[in-house]
């Protein structure tokens, strides 16, 4: 069943295009690797899918509205916040930073003072408190060390949503993906299977 399409999206900042005419649809449960060069249009892609901004032109038809959970890049998610794992995930959510394995002497801690793994957990553990059935992950092995990748593998293999991936690392793209949309010339090619196929 198809989740979502893509119809005739367009996009431009400053008069710039960035995506152009891209029509694409993603069935439900598919695991999505969004690759391309830095600067073409990775992250915008995924923010119109999660909703927060809205294309220039066309539209993304939905079968049904998603829960969507969002993991946005590091570099993105910390400037301007000064408060503790806890505060962020919120009281309700806490064994979520457990089974992500934060540390309970770390739920307190600012999360300024978490490393660049811990902080990658703290992001994927509150994307999945919102029980999504729409996971968006932007650069997630960005900072990440390798028992942080493997989990993150072993915990998009399991989830029984969609997922879409942005990310550099192939190798990454190749353990986790049914399917590789390429964007280039502000175009999105689709390819079924991974990285390599």
């Amino acid at each position: 069943m198809v989740l979502f399409w893509l119809r005739n999206v367009s996009i431009s900042f400053q008069g710039v295009p960035v995506l152009e005419d891209v029509n694409a649809f993603v069935s439900q449960g598919a695991r999505v690797g969004i690759i391309g060069p830095n600067g073409c249009g990775k992250s915008t892609l995924l923010k119109m899918i999660t909703g927060s901004i809205k294309p220039g032109q066309g539209a993304i038809d939905w079968a049904k509205t998603p829960k969507v959970g969002y993991m946005p890049p590091q570099e993105d998610s910390w400037a301007f916040y000064d408060g503790t794992p806890l505060d962020l995930i919120g009281p309700e959510h806490s064994g979520m930073l457990g089974r992500f394995g934060l540390a309970r002497r770390l739920c307190d801690q600012p999360v300024s003072a978490l490393s660049g793994g811990e902080r990658g957990r703290l992001l994927l553990a509150v994307a999945l408190s919102r029980n999504p059935d729409l996971l968006v992950i932007d650069e997630p092995t960005n900072h990440m060390d390798i028992n942080g990748i493997e989990a993150l593998e072993t915990l998009i293999k399991g989830f029984a949503g969609t997922v879409f991936i942005a990310s550099h690392d192939r190798y990454f793209l190749d353990s986790v993906c049914t399917e590789i949309w390429r964007i280039e010339n502000h175009q999105v090619k689709t390819y079924k299977g991974n990285y390599s196929a």
